[in-house]
């Protein structure tokens, strides 16, 4: 790994350009900083969070060019909180737009055909068409190149995808391209855009692959910056609250607009469209404005360029009406994309064309001919196949045929009978006197005899052969028996083998014993070295000499005992205790290593329990506390509890049930160590005087303060109040509104009838004078105007420039005069190059004045490129 981003690094060094996504621009950072790159250029900047930016720029980079626009699609955080709530939509370059840092935009657009630019001029500042989008022609089989299909056909949504679709557009746009290809469109010239995913995949279902192979279909948000020949937009949203959602949004309206250079058909619900968005109402009154008739002559009437059925014509007979598809059905009405009436091209065959008009292959070069071929054959055959003009005519019509050789044969009426091979099976004689079945065309001499004769060889025996095989090529096979010269053993040869003795080995087996130990082994004749290359394997049984046990080893082996351990089990006795145990004879140091494991029964000595442990643990009763269960006491209740022998009882809470009665008369059962802490949790239901019933819980010894309200006079006011159960109407504080009079001002207010007035300030607002400057303001009767301060704008003059600006008046009076920027416009010339230039004093003054834009372009430090995606 460390050795490829070494090599990655060697690359970069040595190139002039490094292209590479934000993506890898993070991954390869640390590599990038030892680069250092004075210049970075990013593309579709627009759309990159601004954290992406951050790490594709070195440390060294001098000059930063971002590449975009702001206006088209944005940054897609991953979580949707994360751009409403902290700005993570806002790309780096939008917010240095806003803030009006210096930057230069692109005002020529080289895409789209001007009335479809003019859709979305409204959202640029300035936009222009170059000449070459004037030279486009016209969408064929259409009468509009931009067109609004109109409907109130219902959305839907599917919780599966969480995503809208409306099948009638996926259906009427499957018909539409499907019509745009038979006028002599590409599929690749076709691409479908879709404003939601689930629409996306509706229309891919309704448009096999194999029928529209080529056309591009995608989701809008995937086909920023991306362009194409002809689009259909499927906007999706039709209902009937208006509830368009992102649709409604600027940015993607923009890019959903700008993809197409020659067509651009849209579907969608206008009405729905237009309820809420001002963006949609813009558009849609650009498309109802119908086009201008510049042509008296022209005979063809004008559409504008929304409505609910989409007008067509033919492009072999433009001047006829055609159709309007206002449905997808309406589109089998042209099933050839051109018109009812019939085609009736003369063909170079003579014949006419069958189809109905169709655009399509017009020189009807690659249309073939669906008329019976009406040629006849020599012998009076009518040929059978369609129109085939310019290939010559087989007739294929089977008729019998007498060949020069006296057989018949049935064959094609076209094939030559006279230079036909005869395949009639038949007997002839050969030279060597047996007969042979073959073919007729075929001669006798170029025939081997495959008839098998006894033959005599050279060697003197006999065999059989094919009659055609010479005897003397062929090799003897017949087995005979011969004698080694080296040690006398028989063997058997084929007869042609005379050197096998010499070139093959003796296996005969042998059996002799061994030098060293007496014992049989069997051998190959010819391998005398058998001994000294196989040891001898033969199993014997020997005593050790240490312990006498017996044990078993190949012959071999010397050394065995030597180099394994006796493995016998022997039997002792413990000489701590009598009990015995079992060990490997080999092992003479177990009694160092183990101790006694057999487990006895022993009895305590503090409680007399008994228990069991194993031999060798005489610590066992210091170590382990008795875990026998006994019955114990607590002390201050006496309840009885199954503990471990060696657990304080003390330390355990009784968990007895007990029943507890309070002075209440209410009783509860609880476990026994609560019966300090228990309460009585059981409901009041005592009933007062006005017969409600207590809801709370038990409050003995307190009273019922029942919350019910009643209606009653209060004897104060005598007005009729809502009051609790409990109150006292003699003392109950009256919440009617009633009017009283202010003793000291005479104003009148509405409060609380229980309210004093002396004890409110006064909420009726008067005009008053202010001390301070004299003016009059509106202020409450209770406020004290020494504190109010006046809002008036007063003018003062700018010691600075000698301006006049406008402040508060309580600014001026009370010295707390805030720091003006003097908003004047004045004209400045600039020092350094003489050029003048237009902007507010203020500016002058603090010396903040902007470049001058006449300058070389190339002494600025960073430039910012706002870019339409039209070229």
């Amino acid at each position: 790994m460390r050795a490829s981003k070494e090599l990655d690094e060697y690359i970069m060094q040595q190139t002039t350009v490094i292209a590479m996504t934000t993506t890898n621009a993070a991954r390869y950072s640390e590599s990038l900083h030892k680069v250092g790159p004075l210049i970075t250029i990013i593309e579709e900047a627009a759309e990159v969070p601004e954290a992406h930016i951050i790490t594709a720029i070195s440390p060294r980079c001098k000059h930063l060019i971002l590449i975009g626009d702001h206006k088209q699609l944005e940054p897609k955080p991953a979580v949707y909180e994360l751009a409403t709530r902290f700005n993570l939509s806002v790309s780096l370059f939008e917010r240095m737009v806003k803030n009006e840092l210096s930057y230069h935009c692109l005002q020529r657009q080289h895409r789209m055909r001007p009335e479809i630019s003019e859709l979305v001029r409204h959202i640029y500042d300035v936009l222009y068409d170059n000449e070459n989008v004037y030279e486009y022609p016209p969408i064929k089989g259409v009468r509009k190149s931009l067109f609004f299909i109109t409907h109130n056909k219902q959305e839907a949504f599917k919780d599966e995808g969480r995503s809208f679709s409306n099948e009638y557009e996926a259906e009427y746009l499957r018909e539409l391209c499907l019509y745009l290809l038979k006028q002599g469109y590409k599929p690749s010239d076709i691409t479908i855009i879709a404003a939601y995913t689930g629409q996306m995949f509706c229309i891919k279902e309704k448009m096999p692959r194999s029928k529209f192979e080529g056309v591009n279909i995608c989701v809008l948000d995937n086909y920023q910056g991306e362009e194409n020949e002809i689009i259909l937009l499927s906007l999706v949203r039709s209902n009937a609250k208006g509830d368009i959602g992102f649709l409604n949004r600027e940015n993607r309206i923009c890019v959903a607009l700008s993809r197409a250079k020659q067509g651009l058909f849209i579907i969608g619900n206008s009405s729905t469209l237009t309820m809420k968005s001002q963006h949609w109402q813009t558009i849609i009154k650009k498309l109802q404005i119908e086009e201008e008739n510049i042509d008296e002559n022209e005979t063809v009437s004008k559409y504008p360029s929304l409505g609910k059925a989409l007008p067509l014509y033919c492009q072999n007979h433009p001047s006829h009406e055609g159709i309007l598809a206002e449905s997808p059905s309406d589109f089998k009405k042209v099933k050839d994309g051109g018109c009812d009436l019939p085609c009736e091209f003369r063909l170079s065959c003579g014949h006419a064309c069958r189809y109905d008009c169709h655009p399509f292959d017009r020189e009807h070069e690659a249309y073939k001919c669906k008329k019976q071929c009406s040629q006849t054959c020599e012998d009076g055959h009518k040929c059978r196949k369609r129109c085939h003009f310019g290939v010559l005519c087989y007739c294929n019509v089977v008729m019998p045929r007498e060949l020069k050789c006296g057989h018949t044969a049935n064959l094609q009426c076209h094939v030559d009978y006279s230079k036909y091979l005869c395949p009639v099976e038949v007997t002839r004689t050969l030279s060597c006197g047996h007969p042979a079945t073959m073919k007729c065309c075929i001669d006798q001499d170029d025939i081997l005899c495959k008839v098998i004769v006894d033959r005599e060889l050279q060697c003197g025996h006999t065999t059989q052969l094919k009659c055609h095989v010479d005897p003397k090529r062929h090799m003897c096979v017949t087995v005979v028996t011969g004698t080694r010269s080296k040690c006398g053993h028989e063997f058997e040869r084929q007869c042609h083998n005379v050197f096998y003795d010499a070139i093959s080995d003796c296996r005969v087996l042998i059996k002799e014993k061994r030098s060293t130990c007496d014992h049989v082994i069997e051998r190959f004749c010819y391998n005398t070295e058998f001994e000294k290359l196989v040891k001898c394997s033969v199993i014997v049984k020997m005593n050790r000499t240490s312990c006498g046990h017996e044990y078993q080893r190949q012959c071999h082996d010397q050394l065995y005992e030597n180099t394994h351990n006796c493995n016998e089990i022997v039997t002792e006795q413990w000489l701590s205790c009598e009990h015995e145990y079992e060990r490997y004879c080999y092992d003479s140091n177990y009694v160092q290593s183990h101790t006694c494991e057999i487990v006895i029964p022993d009895k305590r000595d503090d409680c007399g329990h008994e228990y069991v442990r194993k031999c060798s643990d005489t610590n066992y009763q210091t170590e382990n506390k008795c875990s026998v269960y006994v019955e114990k006491d607590f002390l201050y209740c006496h309840h009885k509890i199954m503990l471990p022998c060696h657990q304080d009882v003390t330390l355990v809470k009784c968990r007895a049930n007990v029943t507890t009665v309070f002075e209440c008369k209410h009783s509860k059962t609880h476990e026994c160590h609560r019966s300090n802490s228990i309460k009585c949790t059981d409901k009041c239901n005592l009933i007062c005087k006005n017969g409600h019933q207590c809801l709370k819980s038990c409050h003995f010894m307190f009273s019922c303060d029942c919350k019910e309200l009643i209606e009653t006079i209060l004897e104060r006011c005598q007005h009729q109040q809502s009051i609790p159960c409990s109150a006292d109407p003699k003392v109950y504080p009256c919440k009617a509104m009633v009017k009283k009079v202010f003793m000291s001002c005479g104003h009148t207010q509405e409060m609380e009838c229980h309210i004093d007035p002396e004890t409110v300030s006064c909420k009726f607002v008067v005009l008053k004078s202010l001390p301070l400057c004299g003016h009059r303001k509106m202020v409450l009767c209770s406020a004290n105007v020494s504190d109010v301060k006046c809002t008036v704008e007063v003018k003062i003059k700018l010691g600075k420039c000698g301006h006049s600006a406008s402040i508060k008046c309580w600014e001026k009076v009370t010295n707390k005069l805030p720091e003006i920027k003097c908003s004047e416009t004045i004209t400045h010339v600039r020092s350094n190059c003489g050029h003048t230039i237009t902007l507010q004093c203020w500016k002058v003054s603090s010396k903040k004045i902007p470049k001058c834009k006449e300058t070389n372009r190339h002494d600025t430090s960073m430039w910012s490129f706002n870019k339409m995606r039209m070229q």
